[in-house]
């Protein structure tokens, strides 16, 4: 399938995924009632941060090696089994030492739990990073919307026939659909691939190159995520969580709109890794152009609707949320770019692009949230993080554009052929 068809094609899966991951949300609220989503919000968002921080860049570095075949997959199994242990003994050593200064559990929940599903969430990530690595993408999308309609269906059954279970069951019962769908990934990579699990440690000279280029990204990641992240913090200082509320809510709306950057990122790493047809800049600045416009007639749609629909979906005491996100919109749309740039320049083994841009990013974001926060709260938050992913795209564009010798323009400006390209990926 051509490159743009792919990109089409598993975005209608990763939509289908995000509607059916929202439903099973709505159930969950309805069933654990707001204390029991609490509970396992908490352990989501904490296992999530832990793994992006004990991973140690390694998600990347399995999809690049894989791609470019510069690593056998007995080595990366090596690699893998190694940060496992390495979670698994950060996660028994913390919780020992939770017991011992606090007498209880970390994050209260009991040590084979909590083993659970860190376990289960990483060995996802590195098996979603084997299957970028082998162009498996559509397999992978493809599951993932079957194992969550799946569990879907197990909430959907609670739902209508019992909803008499105590917060912790459910809890219980979400951990351990978490493990089997880990599971049922590891044997279809398992068939996909043809291999065994077997391992081999890599020689001295792999293992300084897997390295490298794993630590760039990890401090990358690292540098992006408290980007992400710092306004929140500095919001919330300075004024009271209904600020907070309004703004968080603004953002998670915004950041729909990188959905499809993302999947083009999983999908365009890959392949710029190994080389493939397809991977040229010519190719890339059109996936571009094409996310460009469907992008901006999207945000046109939702700037017109945005007052109406966000009182009518989340309740009038939201309504603020509506000109929060119209203020984030451009820059959102922007850093798009920037999200499927970040494939071209870890492709190319240039990570340290990805390195800068993070840094920029961050430097920005904090320095406009000092500024404009304390007297401006939500709108100089969103005013802030807009300046901050324009800066940090037009950084990228300018990067990508040397590279390629080519202008930026080119990445903004609609071409002809382009149209007539969209209407084939609607045909697909």
């Amino acid at each position: 399938m051509a490159l743009n068809k792919t990109i089409a094609a598993n975005s209608i899966y990763r939509l289908l995924n995000i509607g059916i991951q929202l439903l099973i949300t709505i159930l969950l609220t309805r069933l654990m009632g707001i204390a029991g989503y609490g509970l396992i919000s908490l352990l989501i968002a904490s296992v999530a941060i832990f793994n992006m921080v004990t991973s140690l860049g390694l998600d990347s570095a399995i999809t690049y090696h894989i791609a470019s075949r510069k690593l056998t997959l007995q080595h990366i199994y090596w690699f893998i089994v190694i940060v496992l242990l390495i979670q698994v003994g950060v996660t028994i050593l913390a919780d020992v030492v939770a017991v011992y200064f606090t007498g209880a559990h970390l994050l209260s929940f009991t040590l084979p739990v909590l083993l659970l599903f860190v376990i289960s969430t990483s060995v996802t990530e590195k098996i979603t990073a084997l299957l970028n690595g082998f162009h498996f993408y559509t397999l992978l999308n493809r599951w993932m919307v079957i194992t969550n309609a799946v569990m879907m269906q197990v909430w959907l059954v609670l739902w209508f026939f019992v909803r008499a279970w105590q917060p912790e069951s459910y809890l219980l019962l979400y951990v351990a659909l978490t493990a089997l769908q880990t599971l049922l990934l590891l044997i279809i990579f398992r068939i996909a691939s043809g291999q065994a699990f077997t391992f081999r440690a890599p020689a001295r000279e792999q293992l300084r190159l897997f390295a490298a280029y794993a630590f760039v990204e990890y401090i990358a990641n690292l540098l992006q995520f408290v980007a992400y992240r710092a306004d929140y913090w500095i919001l919330d200082f300075y004024y009271d969580k209904k600020e907070l509320g309004w703004y968080a809510l603004a953002v998670k709306l915004s950041q729909f709109f990188w959905v499809v950057p993302n999947l083009a990122y999983s999908i365009l790493f890959p392949v710029i890794s190994n080389q493939l047809p397809g991977s040229e800049t010519s190719n890339i600045t059109r996936v571009i152009r094409i996310m460009n416009l469907a992008n901006l007639l999207l945000m046109i749609l939702c700037a017109v609707t945005a007052a109406w629909i966000i009182p009518f979906v989340f309740g009038v005491q939201f309504a603020p949320s509506a000109s929060l996100l119209l203020l984030l919109l451009p820059g959102v749309w922007l850093y798009s770019i920037t999200t499927v740039l970040g494939a071209f320049f870890s492709g190319i083994y240039r990570p340290e692009i990805t390195l800068y841009s993070a840094a920029i990013c961050l430097s920005v974001i904090l320095l406009f949230d000092f500024l404009l926060i304390p007297g401006w709260g939500k709108t100089g938050a969103a005013i802030a993080s807009t300046i901050a992913y324009s800066i940090t795209t037009f950084y990228n564009m300018y990067r990508y554009c040397t590279i390629a010798q080519q202008p930026i323009a080119k990445l903004l400006i609609p071409q002809k052929g382009d149209v007539e390209k969209c209407r084939e990926l609607l045909r697909i």
